[in-house]
């Protein structure tokens, strides 16, 4: 009987290339392989689903496709590929947005490469990452202090109420056209799909009360 699992499998994506090199040659000297890397978040995706890796490092901010949205797409097309977010990005609406899409975790870009190893090894066998000054955790009772304006919550709070944008235009005094600026933008800001997905995340993060009563 062999009882040696064979070692992790990984993509990485970056759009660095230095960086993205160097991350790479650190994984493989601890005996991690690396299947693929990708410098975009729907390249990220296609290297997922073509090798179905063990653990899938990635950066939350690259070129066409986020991260984040990266994440919940890898979550569907590669099911048991774990995430592990490597950013310089600390701010807490980030990290707490990446575990929202199912980041199993989060590190920062300063973080030493044994480091990276260890948390690697860690999610591909299920266990907890370690901590470090480095590793950061999800906590959803922070609330994201000026990721929206005061005037996109208002209009979330009024969608999540059941208002239409027509009901909402008319509720603010704005034009319709005004209602669906600031929704696009939103939409940006929290990286979301559309209104109900923007309605949802907004409501984790503390943005808007999901159990007020329609207006």
């Amino acid at each position: 009987m062999n009882v040696h699992a064979p070692p992790p499998t990984v993509v990485l994506a970056d759009d660095h290339p230095m960086f993205l090199a160097a991350v790479r040659q650190g994984l493989e000297r601890s005996g991690l392989v690396v299947v693929g890397e990708a410098k975009s978040g729907r390249a990220a995706i296609d290297r997922c689903e073509e090798s179905q890796p063990n653990v899938a490092v990635l950066d939350i901010t690259m070129p066409g496709m986020s991260g984040l949205s990266a994440i919940r797409e890898i979550s569907t097309k590669s099911p048991d590929t774990k995430m592990v977010v490597l950013s310089a990005h600390r701010d807490r609406t980030r990290i707490n947005l990446a575990f929202e899409e199912g980041a199993a975790a989060y590190l920062s870009k300063d973080a030493p490469i044994d480091l990276v190893v260890e948390t690697v090894k860690a999610v591909a066998n299920g266990r907890r990452p370690p901590a470090n000054r480095s590793s950061h955790q999800p906590d959803r009772a922070v609330k994201a202090e000026g990721l929206l304006t005061p005037r996109q919550e208002r209009l979330l709070q009024l969608a999540a109420s059941g208002l239409s944008v027509k009901e909402s235009a008319a509720q603010l005094g704005i034009s319709a056209k005004t209602v669906h600026n600031h929704l696009g933008d939103l939409y940006k800001r929290l990286d979301a799909k559309g209104l109900t997905d923007a309605v949802v995340k907004a409501g984790r993060l503390g943005l808007i009360d999901l159990e007020e009563e329609s207006v």
